[in-house]
């Protein structure tokens, strides 16, 4: 077995590994044109957080490593939520040291201050994605707050703050290209080699801007898969060395959604494996049982492990365009 084979049995096939991408809301402060969800869900409720604390609980003493993600919906919403369950994951790592904990966050970035940071960090999240499409003169023509406004001068804002704070932190800013606005993106490339050279905190992902199953796909201007890998490569060497890269793409990919000890809980309990369709009938495996138990479909769950069966590549990369 290769090399690469073993560390993707690793990740694939370990009952010491517990990943949870959690949405304590599915509202957002924000309505970004290419948005995908509906925003018809609120927080999460009492009893769906007792029963994630109790699902943590029950699974500590068997595990080795306890991940857990936060998505949305915008999670900074419900900051409260995001601090209980972390602090509780923390609490539990306490009473078991071989447990290593860890936790990231997907947020549009226009509510992590240094404050919320810094209470984040102490509980354990200290990975945060936050999404930038450019400078501010296109940023604020597709990422727009609910009522309209532009958010590009309160999240630089945030990250400047950030960067000259004295909190360890990793801050993975995710460029979105397409062809309306690639003749800008070197303007921003220019500004974060100029503030966040050299930073080890800060990494820069480009990402092309797919349709994803939002009202406004129609409309989306998209590079194909190949030009897209073009347009990346092109901007990683404008940004030269100093500016740290995600993701090394010499190591194989594994999307969270094809992983078997990996699941979605939604704020109202419902069990997904991918946060893309979330509504779609193949995407809806079960539900959080009050006493922390998962209630699985079994033939809903196994079409997402045909990559982990098979060790395809691509499969791997995103089983959901394989199910």
């Amino acid at each position: 077995m290769s090399e690469k084979d073993e560390y993707l049995f690793s990740i694939l096939f370990s009952d010491k590994i517990l990943e949870l991408t959690i949405l304590p809301t599915e509202q957002c402060n924000f309505r970004c044109v290419y948005c995908y969800e509906k925003f018809i869900s609120g927080q999460m409720s009492r009893e769906i957080i007792d029963a994630i604390k109790a699902l943590i609980k029950s699974r500590t003493l068997g595990l080795e490593h306890l991940r857990i993600g936060w998505f949305g919906g915008e999670p900074l919403l419900v900051k409260d939520i995001i601090l209980e369950i972390s602090s509780y994951a923390m609490s539990l790592v306490e009473i078991n040291p071989r447990l290593f904990f860890d936790s990231g966050m997907s947020t549009n970035g226009y509510l992590l201050t240094n404050e919320t940071a810094e209470q984040l960090i102490s509980n354990g999240v200290t990975e945060f994605q936050v999404s930038l499409d450019g400078p501010a003169s296109y940023h604020d023509k597709v990422r727009l707050r609910r009522d309209g406004k532009g958010t590009f001068d309160r999240i630089w804002r945030n990250l400047l703050d950030l960067k000259y704070s004295s909190l360890e932190f990793k801050i993975n800013l995710r460029v979105h290209f397409s062809k309306d606005n690639i003749e800008v993106i070197d303007n921003l490339i220019k500004d974060l080699k100029a503030n966040f050279n050299n930073d080890h905190r800060f990494q820069i992902f480009f990402k092309s801007i797919v349709p994803l199953g939002g009202k406004n796909d129609a409309s989306l201007n998209c590079f194909n898969d190949e030009e897209a890998y073009r347009v990346i490569q092109d901007f990683k060497s404008r940004l030269g060395k100093g500016i740290y890269t995600f993701m090394n793409e010499e190591s194989p990919y594994i999307c969270y959604a094809g992983r078997p000890t990996s699941f979605v809980i939604r704020h109202d309990g419902r069990l997904a494996k991918c946060t893309v369709g979330l509504d779609e009938p193949e995407n809806q495996i079960g539900y959080l049982r009050k006493n922390g138990t998962l209630e699985i479909d079994q033939g809903k769950i196994q079409p997402w492990f045909k990559g982990a069966v098979s060790l395809d590549r691509e499969i791997l990369r995103c089983p959901r365009a394989f199910i």
